[in-house]
C-alpha cells in the first residue's frame, strides 16, 4: 500500500505544534463540540479523546496534509480514535467481581455481555426517532433546508444532494451553514434542549 501524501505535503511536527498553538476560542470550541459528539454514550470522556489527538498529531503518529485544516485534521483523528476505541471495548467486554452470597471464599468472575438488550435497543431507536424529528420541526419553515437536512441524516454525500436540489456550492453551503447554526442554537450542550 502506497501512502496518500508524499513527505513534502504533510506538516512537520514543529507545523503541527505551531498550528494547535494558534487555535481560536471559535476553534477550541469546535474541537470540543465534536469530541462531546464523539463521546455520546460511550464509556470514555470528551477531554480524554481530545488529548489523545492532540497527543497522536504531536508525536506524529498521526500525519497531517499540508491542504488540510488543522481542526478538520483533528476531528477526524478524534473520529478514528473514537471509532477504534468502541471496537476494543465490544472485543473486551466489561468484568467484573463479585461476592457469591456475601461469601469471601466464593468470588465469581462476571462478564457483561455487551451486545443490546431487545429493551435497549429499542429505547434508542425511539430516542433516535424522537431526537430526529425535534431537529427536522427547526425548520419547518424552510422546506429546502429540511429536506438537505433529511438527506444528510440518511447518508447522502454533499455533491449528491446538490445536484438532487440543483443547487450551486455557494447556495449548498449556506444552507449548511443556516442548518448548523440553527441545530447549535437549539442544541448548544451535546443535544439536549
Amino acid at each position: 500500500m502506497q501512502p496518500r501524501h508524499s513527505g513534502a505535503s504533510l506538516l512537520t511536527q514543529v507545523e503541527v505544534k505551531r498550528s494547535i498553538s494558534v487555535l481560536t476560542a471559535a476553534d477550541w470550541l469546535r474541537l470540543h463540540k465534536v469530541a462531546r459528539a464523539l463521546c455520546r454514550d460511550a464509556a470514555f470522556g470528551a477531554d480524554d479523546l481530545l488529548q489523545e489527538a492532540f497527543q497522536r498529531a504531536l508525536d506524529g503518529t498521526r500525519q497531517c496534509a499540508r491542504t488540510l485544516d488543522i481542526v478538520h485534521f483533528l476531528a477526524g483523528v478524534m473520529r478514528s480514535i473514537a471509532s477504534d476505541w468502541r471496537k476494543a471495548r465490544k472485543r473486551r467486554p466489561e468484568m467484573s467481581l463479585v461476592t457469591a452470597a456475601g461469601s469471601l471464599q466464593d468470588v465469581v468472575l462476571q462478564v457483561r455481555d455487551s451486545a443490546p438488550v431487545a429493551d435497549e435497543v429499542l429505547a434508542v431507536n425511539e430516542e433516535a426517532a424522537r431526537l430526529k424529528a425535534a431537529v427536522l420541526a427547526l425548520f419547518i419553515d424552510d422546506g429546502l433546508a429540511q429536506r438537505l437536512l433529511e438527506g444528510i441524516m440518511d447518508g447522502f454525500a454533499g455533491a449528491q444532494l446538490r445536484s438532487l436540489f440543483g443547487l450551486s456550492e455557494t447556495e449548498f453551503a449556506s444552507k449548511r451553514r443556516l442548518i448548523r447554526r440553527r441545530i447549535d442554537k437549539a442544541y448548544p450542550k451535546d443535544w439536549t434542549p
